[in-house]
């Protein structure tokens, strides 16, 4: 996997500074630097942090920012993006790294659906959270993705099953760089959530990503779906600890 990253991290570099990736620059940074800002978290670490494009991008609102990219490419041009930033960057994957820190905010864009072991990544990233911590993770919509880019032959592909391809990535003002051989599992949203539940987390919100009719303007096709969905996952909530501890209080005055 390291190696397809590696490759193609100078086109992803450049694609991202030309302002040809549309949907990172257009549709992802409004969309987190709300959600960080909503969340007003003070520490924050991003898992997968490819070209440190997005990580920069939240030292403008977490006092201590930490990135980790287990690619030898990605991390070499992301060293290259943070030189001059305050964010720690670690040459390491989410389940290979091992501190006693925790964050208010643990991130991961477009990594979930690329991992083979998806419990252990989710488990991973929770033991990163503080108590109260949100995790925000993207993922191409399962529901969709495949009617947008066809990675899977039509008669191939089966919704409610864990399929592995690896795929070719283009962006829609790119479509002559092809990026091949990138490592991707379709799983069914319900895979996710029991994935989700098991990791000891609960869901808080689900976005499905959609541009403004303004952004959707700028792409030579217009979205028909939402292309990427969106997870904002914690520990217990507030509200459910509060009921937990009366109904304790209740079985303990009965």
């Amino acid at each position: 996997m390291s190696d397809s990253w590696s490759a193609m991290a100078p086109r992803r570099r450049e694609q991202i500074e030309s302002g040809q990736d549309l949907t990172f620059t257009k549709v992802f940074l409004p969309f987190y630097r709300e959600s960080i800002r909503r969340i007003a978290c003070t520490s924050l670490i991003e898992v997968g942090c490819g070209t440190g494009h997005l990580v920069k991008e939240f030292t403008q609102i977490a006092q201590q920012t930490y990135a980790l990219e287990p690619s030898p490419g990605m991390h070499a041009v992301a060293a290259n993006i943070l030189r001059d930033s305050r964010v720690v960057l670690i040459n390491r994957a989410v389940e290979q790294y091992e501190t006693g820190l925790r964050f208010d905010c643990v991130i991961s864009h477009l990594c979930a659906q690329a991992v083979s072991d998806l419990d252990r990544f989710l488990r991973s990233c929770a033991g990163l959270l503080e108590k109260h911590g949100r995790f925000i993770f993207s993922i191409p919509h399962p529901c969709f993705w495949n009617d947008y880019q066809p990675y899977f032959e039509e008669d191939e592909f089966d919704y409610t099953a864990e399929q592995f391809t690896n795929a070719t990535l283009t962006i829609s003002l790119d479509r002559e760089s092809k990026m091949p051989g990138i490592p991707f599992y379709h799983r069914p949203l319900s895979r996710y959530i029991d994935a989700i539940v098991a990791a000891g987390l609960e869901i808080h919100r689900l976005t499905e990503i959609f541009p403004s009719q303004e952004v959707q303007k700028l792409y030579p096709i217009r979205w028909a779906r939402p292309r990427y969905c969106v997870f904002e996952i914690g520990r217990e909530s507030a509200i459910a600890s509060i009921r937990r501890s009366a109904s304790s209080a209740d079985s303990l005055v009965t």
